[in-house]
């Protein structure tokens, strides 16, 4: 019991602190770059800020030139390898490209 309300807790403050999130998912394929990395996400999010990439809806970035960058990208790759389910906050595009942008990623939560 004490396991659901802590569980239950948690995911309240994620819901608030991530305004704009992904559904609950699995992490599809990683594309490391030198200063970001972009996920693939196995299901589609929206597109608030009209990002131009044309499947903005399956991709994220994240800047790794910080050092909180860094932490989420460590979380990212122990989601991706253990197979767990995660849920992104994300807000903005980034660019990808010299002419295409996709949201950027700003947190993750790993989810049962």
């Amino acid at each position: 019991m004490k396991k659901i309300l802590i569980a239950l807790s948690v995911l309240a403050t994620t819901q608030i602190a991530m305004a704009t999130a992904t559904p609950i998912t699995t992490i599809k394929d990683i594309y490391v770059y030198e200063t970001s990395v972009v996920i693939k996400l196995a299901n589609q999010h929206t597109n608030p800020d009209i990002c131009t990439h044309p499947k903005a809806k399956e991709y994220l970035l994240l800047s790794t030139d910080t050092a909180g960058g860094n932490r989420l990208y460590s979380a990212i790759l122990s989601a991706y390898v253990s197979g767990k389910k995660v849920r992104f906050g994300y807000k903005n595009c980034a660019n990808w490209s010299a002419t295409e942008t996709v949201p950027k990623a700003y947190g993750v939560s790993m989810v049962e």
